[in-house]
């Protein structure tokens, strides 16, 4: 954020949320992949790699960065956290995000031994399925950031919610 234009700081993040999605769609794919080609430890290795890559990207950052903030760390964390208890719409629209990580997480802990012992899937096929989730997440998260750098902010923020709140009723 510190390093985009205020103006087009949507469609930055949105553009960092999609690589950083990247991984998660390529990941189970080319896990599930390299799973059934060599074994179990061979992910594990090519993971430590890229998790090594990403490192050294993020130490080439600028150094400067949010050099404006002042003060302990923990009395602005503290800080922050009171401003945000007093607003609503971020208390509802956070705990909406926080019960579709649960739900999100709860089924990629257990869909995947779902799949594999009564379904009887191939790892590559499961990789393949949990791959395909991501996709539309790519392609939409520059978009709507693109959109809410136009309309505002609030529009998008609140569509989401009910958006991710009837995902989870589903």
């Amino acid at each position: 954020a510190d390093l985009a234009k205020s103006s087009e700081r949507g469609l930055k993040i949105g553009t960092f949320g999609t690589a950083t999605k990247i991984g998660t769609t390529l990941g189970p794919w080319l896990c599930g992949i390299l799973l059934s080609w060599k074994g179990f430890m061979f992910p594990f290795m090519i993971s430590g790699i890229i998790g090594t890559l990403g490192l050294a990207l993020a130490i080439r950052l600028p150094k400067n960065l949010g050099s404006q903030k002042t003060g302990e760390p923990l009395v602005e964390f503290l800080t922050k956290i009171k401003s945000a208890i007093k607003r609503p719409m971020i208390l509802f629209s956070s705990s909406i995000e926080g019960l579709q990580s649960l739900a999100t997480g709860s089924i990629e802990a257990f869909m995947p031994i779902y799949a594999k012992t009564v379904l009887n899937l191939s790892d590559w096929k499961i990789g393949f399925l949990f791959g395909i989730q991501v996709v539309a997440t790519l392609v939409a998260k520059p978009l709507s950031g693109a959109i809410s750098d136009r309309v505002g902010r609030k529009p998008l923020i609140v569509g989401g919610v009910f958006l991710a709140a009837g995902t989870i009723v589903l």
